[in-house]
């Protein structure tokens, strides 16, 4: 049982944590090459969801500077030591069960028959 265990969290680890960071980086650059010469782009499909990706990380770094200056500025008077170590703790339960929530398992897929309608049919002759 340990042996099988070991396996599937050895297959579950991977690079599935620096994606983020490398495709809100690429967000980031292609959203600024591409809009700032000419601002109407912005209004293009690809670059509304690269712009969400992009603020996605920019809200994900800001926070976590954020929270750092706060940490920092509360342990340098030393007001309240007891927040920071419940804001990491809230952290890292988060991250722990976060990083759960987005393993998938094999979805089945979809074989169109062919001729079979789709939807409800409708009219004097459906179809």
């Amino acid at each position: 049982m340990k042996k099988i265990y070991r396996k599937k969290l050895l297959m579950n680890t991977g690079f599935k944590g620096i994606w983020f960071h490398i495709v809100g980086i690429a967000c980031l650059i292609w959203f600024l090459i591409r809009s700032l010469p000419a601002p109407h782009r912005s209004q293009y499909p690809c670059q509304q969801i690269s712009r969400a990706m992009a603020l996605t990380y920019i809200a994900y770094w800001s926070t976590l500077f954020a929270v750092m200056a706060v940490w920092m500025r509360q342990i340098k008077l030393k007001t309240a030591p007891i927040i920071p170590s419940l804001l990491i703790i809230f952290a890292v339960t988060g991250i722990v069960f976060g990083g759960n929530f987005f393993v998938n398992d094999k979805t089945t897929e979809w074989c169109p028959i062919i001729k079979d309608p789709i939807g409800t049919p409708v009219g004097i002759k459906p179809g």
